[in-house]
């Protein structure tokens, strides 16, 4: 579950520096020149041609190969500088590191994520967007008993549970990795939400399935050292969490939390 590793609040992500990968092209193997081509001349200009055409095509790739590699290298300079600089609480530095970070969790619950942080460093808002629950369903359909062991209804609540604690588990990971990038920032809300289709055939609507505002302070109660033993679901529940369940235990739409940014400001 992507919770189990959810970082310390005061944790820094280490830079994992990206090695160039790409090996430099190789000299080509010349065409040799032997006693025929000493004695037809258009032989040996033929060989000659034959060697400098490859001669050239070698350098073109070589000066490409060095292009991409000092394109490389000057990029993840630039990464190393970000994630000094996010340190101290520089807004695009602490972006490009979450970015980083949001990239590297993969979970089969989430699709993406977007977030923004307010110009002061002090708030960050984040959604991500969920698969919905039949894509799940359809991933996950087989229950962890024997058909003929467990009913058609106790197998749908089952994936219910599973689904539920999927998504929380993912929003848990979220908040510690937004607390963690970005060192300066006071208050997370992480919202989650998917996409249903919509009245108008080719559109899709947004639902919010939750939302949580948690402040650093409160987060750092959390005990980072025993997530394996803590329910993401339960855990959620403990800061401002808007969540609504119908009877069946499906998740109800909800109005997510929000964070004037201009107001956070003054």
């Amino acid at each position: 579950m992507p919770h189990l590793e959810t970082p310390h609040p005061d944790q820094f992500p280490e830079l994992a520096l990206k090695y160039f990968d790409k090996l430099q092209p190789a000299c080509p193997k010349l065409l040799k020149t032997g006693w025929k081509a000493w004695l037809f001349p258009a032989l040996r200009r033929a060989i000659q041609e034959a060697n400098q055409q490859r001669h050239t095509v070698y350098l073109r790739e070589l000066l490409n190969w060095r292009h991409e590699k000092d394109a490389h290298e000057r990029k993840e300079n630039l990464r190393a500088i970000a994630y000094l600089r996010a340190q101290q609480g520089v807004v695009p530095a602490m972006e490009q590191v979450l970015k980083d970070r949001l990239a590297e969790i993969i979970c089969p619950s989430a699709a993406s994520a977007s977030f923004e942080i307010s110009s002061d460093g002090s708030c960050l808002v984040l959604d991500v967007v969920l698969a919905r629950l039949e894509a799940y369903v359809r991933n996950h359909s087989r229950c962890s008993q024997p058909v003929e062991e467990r009913s058609s209804n106790d197998c749908s609540k089952h994936m219910l549970g599973q689904y539920d604690a999927s998504i929380h588990s993912i929003a848990v990971r979220l908040i510690g990795e937004a607390f963690a990038s970005a060192p300066s920032i006071e208050t997370v809300v992480v919202s989650g939400l998917v996409y249903s289709e919509n009245q108008f055939p080719g559109r899709e609507a947004e639902r919010y399935l939750f939302s949580v505002r948690v402040n650093r302070c409160e987060w750092r109660r959390v005990n980072f050292a025993i997530l394996d033993a803590a329910v993401p679901v339960h855990l959620l529940a403990e800061f401002n969490l808007r969540r609504d369940y119908t009877e069946e235990g499906n998740l109800k739409s909800i109005v997510p939390w929000s964070i004037d940014f201009a107001a956070a400001l003054s």
